[in-house]
């Protein structure tokens, strides 16, 4: 079996990096693009009404104690410490949240800033660069 060719930067360059490095986008259009992962992240706190986890009342409440009263919380540890869900219903509710962050590589083609067929293109070259397949590169 032929290795794939690695080079120092190929081993750990972040996909965004490389589709800038590969001319397949502007570091501009990267950028955008982790802006817009940013912003669209669903929210604990929707989670946990959506999963009805908690009231929505209960969720203004700890938000309000969170931004006014006590900072040094994050909104589900707030929740836990408060005794208003369990530490299995915060770690669902994070699952939840982990799960729905939509791919570098999806949100370059939803702001149409690359084609699929280039984003596979450039997906395909990455993956033999770095030595795995395509299923376990997380973009």
């Amino acid at each position: 079996m032929i290795s794939p060719p690695h080079t120092a930067w190929s081993i750990q360059l972040p996909f965004g990096e490389f589709l800038v490095k590969k001319a397949y986008v502007s570091a501009s259009d990267v950028l955008d693009a982790l802006d817009y992962q940013r912003v669209h992240k669903k929210t604990l706190g929707a989670i946990m009404r959506e999963e009805k986890l908690m009231k929505p009342e209960k969720i203004l409440e700890l938000l309000h104690d969170q931004r006014y009263r006590v900072n040094e919380f994050k909104l589900g540890e707030l929740a836990l410490k408060r005794k208003e869900i369990t530490r299995e219903q915060l770690d669902y509710a994070l699952t939840i949240q982990d799960k729905q962050k939509m791919s570098l590589g999806h949100v370059l083609v939803q702001l149409e800033r690359i084609d699929q067929a280039s984003l596979d293109d450039a997906l395909r070259e990455y993956t033999l660069l770095r030595g795995a397949s395509v299923k376990s590169v997380i973009l």
